[in-house]
């Protein structure tokens, strides 16, 4: 079979398939139209859901985490006094090996108002 034989058998296979499909009526394009709504909605929804997503990697604040050292410098509370705070679960910090970092807005906020929000 030569490549003149070959395009001419796959042409005819083209053909055939299409009419059994129904290839340009009235049904099918119908068929075709709501399967390409059906893709544009699922499109858009995704669309709106990566935007979404987008939206809240770009607003997520950066937590500014000071040493207690930094802190007593800042705030004029002495080193003990805010490390006992620690100890006591006063204020919100996490340990990282054996220092303490505070978390410097949550610290400002208990100074001000005396309630930890840990």
């Amino acid at each position: 079979m030569d490549n003149k034989d070959f395009e001419t058998m796959m042409q005819a296979l083209t053909a055939a398939e299409e009419k059994r499909l129904g290839v340009g009526s009235e049904e099918f394009m119908k068929c075709h139209e709501e399967i390409m709504e059906m893709i544009d909605k699922a499109m858009q929804k995704d669309k709106a859901a990566n935007h979404d997503r987008d939206e809240k990697k770009k607003t997520k604040e950066v937590v500014e985490m000071v040493t207690l050292k930094e802190a007593s410098s800042r705030t004029g509370i002495s080193y003990d006094r805010l490390r006992k705070m620690c100890i006591n679960h006063q204020i919100v910090h996490i340990k990282a090996g054996c220092k303490f970092l505070l978390n410097w807005e949550k610290l400002v906020d208990y100074l001000n108002t005396g309630e930890s929000r840990q």
